[in-house]
């Protein structure tokens, strides 16, 4: 995976100064963004929510999303969607109306401004993170990450690596927007979201393993419902604590690098663990085709099916016999026969160490390439 940039002065003090100013200036847009809401809702009757293209609510409204709220009202200008307003009753008369023209012009400019700014910051911090990948963690780079408000902090964090799973860099800006205002939402500080070559990552607090994982296929779920014709890879590692960041990214690159090799898409985790990317991520796709078809060849047959889904599942459940049964819900006895067909089949013992690995090793690949 190319990442070719040029490195940033690493210096604090250069830092400090631009770092507050362009904090300075994200605040005034958003203060600037609730004066547009509340003309909004100044002059737009009824129960409505206004929310940005991605379906995120714009700040300091008095409603809510709700039930009650079944109109979908586009705001758009010069044929670009800007918005939606979500209602109680159909509104589209009184947003086309010219008296409004101005005040969606308004919206549109700070949004614009807001998501310019957005993009700025996350690519500050995506320099961050090469130079951890490149340094390591050194007292000036930790600083730098400071200045950041990168989550420094004896507590585990976890990391979100999000990337286009179509042609590449495809409709990227899309996926980088969607996240940023599905994660910042409009709301306080700038959330700890890094732009990386091919997508972006988004680091944040652990409040519970479950939590994490459902926040993740949340957002994968947002975008399929907003962009079903454009798929995406989500990859979600735990970090022990932030000194972990460059062990981390590392991981994070491999097993996207092996995923998009692999044509993996969706939640990454349900399919591969990241050290696996790092055993498997330099072979070739027609070197894993061979490497499994050597091995597994006869149980690829479509007759052989119930041998290879046994054999999957007794490596599953560590060569138990008992485990493998139950999971599969047949006697014992069917697992055992199943089990002497496969070696038979193959020519090897599983009870010898060198066999198993080998076998071991061709069904892991089997599962992320052909399964």
């Amino acid at each position: 995976m190319s990442r070719r940039w040029h490195e940033p002065d690493t210096n604090p003090t250069y830092w400090e100064p631009l770092i507050r100013e362009a904090e300075m200036r994200g605040k005034r847009l958003l203060g600037h963004l609730h004066e547009v809401v509340a003309e909004w809702e100044r002059q737009v009757p009824g129960s409505a929510v206004i929310m940005d293209a991605w379906r995120v609510p714009l700040p300091g409204q008095r409603s809510r999303p709700g039930p009650g709220l079944r109109y979908q009202n586009p705001i758009e200008r010069l044929d670009e969607r800007i918005g939606v307003v979500v209602s109680d009753c159909d509104l589209q008369h009184i947003l086309s109306h010219p008296k409004l023209d101005a005040l969606i012009l308004r919206l549109e400019m700070v949004l614009t401004e807001l998501r310019e700014w957005a993009e700025i910051e996350a690519e500050r911090r995506g320099e961050k993170l090469r130079l951890v990948e490149d340094r390591g963690i050194t007292p000036d780079v930790e600083r730098l990450l400071t200045l950041c408000h990168f989550p420094i902090q004896d507590h585990p964090l976890e990391m979100q690596a999000y990337e286009v799973a179509a042609t590449p860099f495809q409709r990227m800006d899309v996926l980088r927007r969607f996240i940023i205002s599905r994660t910042w939402r409009y709301t306080g500080a700038f959330p700890w979201i890094a732009f990386t070559p091919n997508g972006v990552i988004r680091i944040t607090t652990v409040a519970s393993e479950r939590s994490t994982r459902e926040d993740a296929e949340t957002m994968l779920r947002h975008w399929e419902e907003l962009n079903p014709d454009t798929p995406i890879r989500v990859y979600r590692t735990m970090l022990a604590d932030w000194t972990r960041l460059p062990e981390g990214l590392q991981e994070v690159y491999a097993t996207m690098g092996f995923a998009e090799s692999a044509g993996i898409e969706g939640l990454i985790n349900d399919r591969i663990e990241g050290r696996w990317a790092y055993l498997f991520g330099g072979l070739p796709p027609e070197r894993i085709d061979s490497v499994v078809r050597h091995i597994l060849g006869p149980l690829m047959r479509p007759e052989s099916k119930g041998l290879l889904d046994t054999l999957m599942s007794y490596l599953e459940h560590d060569q138990s016999i008992a485990r493998t049964a139950e999971a599969m819900y047949v006697h014992p006895n069917t697992v055992l026969y199943r089990i002497r067909r496969v070696e038979n089949l193959l020519g090897i013992d599983l009870r010898r160490t060198d066999n198993l690995t080998q076998v071991f090793l061709a069904v892991k690949l089997y599962q992320l390439f052909f399964h």
